[in-house]
């Protein structure tokens, strides 16, 4: 492992690994997901060339690369590449893309909601455990702002 010199750095690295540790695996699964997402979306977009060039030039072959490519998609699937196919394609990959953007909503949102309830249950549990004498030093509304205003903000950073 690559030892980091500047403490700030590691410091970060601690707490992220401490508050966030045990969402790793939703991690991993939100950055394969949205990745699957972006090459989704990136190809459903380049196939709108393809579409173009068959409903513009319908008697000539697209020379393109994307359009090539497709092309030997279908031939590989053995389908015929016109316009049709094509419409049904680009929208079979725009609705995956909306599955998987609603897929990962769905998990980011499980993953904040878990961690401000335990984040505040961890918090108010601390503070009624707390000595009397260290809570009458705390200023007024400290507890309410950080169960209403920090734990959030924590919960955006992941």
């Amino acid at each position: 492992m690559i030892f980091i010199k500047d403490k700030r750095i590691n410091s970060i690295i601690n707490l992220s690994r401490q508050a966030f540790g045990k969402y790793k695996l939703q991690i991993i699964v939100l950055t394969i997901l949205g990745f699957l997402s972006g090459i989704l979306e990136g190809i459903g977009v380049n196939a709108l060339i393809p579409l173009f060039s068959y409903a513009i030039n319908k008697d000539k072959a697209a020379t393109d690369f994307i359009s090539r490519s497709i092309e030997k998609f279908f031939t590989s699937l053995s389908l015929e590449a016109n316009v049709n196919t094509l419409l049904i394609f680009i929208i079979i990959l725009f609705i995956g893309r909306a599955v998987i953007s609603v897929i990962l909503n769905y998990i980011k949102m499980r993953i904040e909601a878990d961690y401000e309830e335990k984040t505040r249950q961890n918090v108010f549990k601390t503070i009624l455990m707390a000595n009397w004498p260290y809570l009458l030093k705390q200023k007024l509304g400290y507890l309410e702002t950080v169960l209403i205003v920090d734990v959030p903000a924590g919960a955006v950073l992941l």
